[in-house]
This record gives C-alpha cells, sequence and structure tokens, in this order.
C-alpha cells in the first residue's frame, strides 16, 4: 500500500511538474518562486494521492466526477496561495475552459500510456504461450 501511494504521489507531481512548465511556456516571463514550485509540487501529490479513487469499484462516471471536483478545488486553492486567484478571477470562463482541456489532455495522455502498456503485454503473454505451447 505505502508503494502505491508513493506511486500515485510521484506520478501526480511528474504530471502536475510538466503541466506547469507546459502553462508557462505559454505565459511568457514570469517570476517563479520556490513557494510557487512547493505548492505546484504538493498540489500535484495531492492530485496524484485522489487519483487512487479509480482504485475501487465505484461508477467510473462518479470516479471521474469526485476527481475533476477536487482537482479543480485544489487548483483553486493553489492559485489562491500563490497570489494568482486575481487572474483567475479576470478571466473566469477562460480559465475554466483551459483547465477542462487541460485535464482532458491529461486524461488522454494517461490513456494512451496504458493502451501502448496494455498492448505491449498482451504480445509479451502472446510469445510466451507460443514459447510454451499454448495458442
Amino acid at each position: 500500500m505505502i508503494r502505491k501511494i508513493f506511486s500515485y504521489g510521484l506520478t501526480g507531481i511528474l504530471i502536475g511538474s510538466l503541466t506547469f512548465l507546459a502553462i508557462l511556456t505559454r505565459q511568457g516571463a514570469v517570476t517563479v518562486t520556490p513557494q510557487n514550485i512547493f505548492s505546484i509540487w504538493l498540489m500535484s501529490l495531492f492530485i496524484g494521492w485522489v487519483s487512487m479513487i479509480f482504485e475501487y469499484d465505484l461508477n467510473i462516471l462518479l470516479e471521474i466526477v469526485i476527481h475533476f471536483v477536487v482537482t479543480l478545488a485544489l487548483v483553486i486553492v493553489m492559485t489562491s496561495y500563490n497570489g494568482w486567484v486575481n487572474v483567475l478571477l479576470r478571466h473566469g470562463w477562460i480559465n475554466l475552459i483551459s483547465f477542462i482541456i487541460i485535464y482532458a489532455l491529461i486524461w488522454l495522455g494517461i490513456y494512451l500510456n496504458q493502451m501502448i502498456d496494455a498492448k505491449k503485454l498482451t504480445k509479451l503473454v502472446k510469445i510466451r504461450n507460443k514459447k510454451n505451447g499454448l495458442n
């Protein structure tokens, strides 16, 4: 269980850091403080942990809604902590649409990664079955 918590947390931090860097490329020249970076890491860690909800046998739509709402809440808290809430509110609808697009792109990336992993596993199983005479 500790390994799973560590794995989900680390994955969250990696995805969050990459997303933050991608967003910064669109922002132009901005000052990023250690406080900003730490808050991104902490938020991303929590989002990674919230992703563990998909390990349970709940309705997938319910899991997605819970994950989406908690992720949005964590982003708002992090934005407030960093003093970026004025920017968030000034362009409210645009930022919400941007959040939804980013959320969907991350889901797409995770889905594609899992599809690649599944194809690799299927190929390995077929090779092993062929080697053992199990067709």
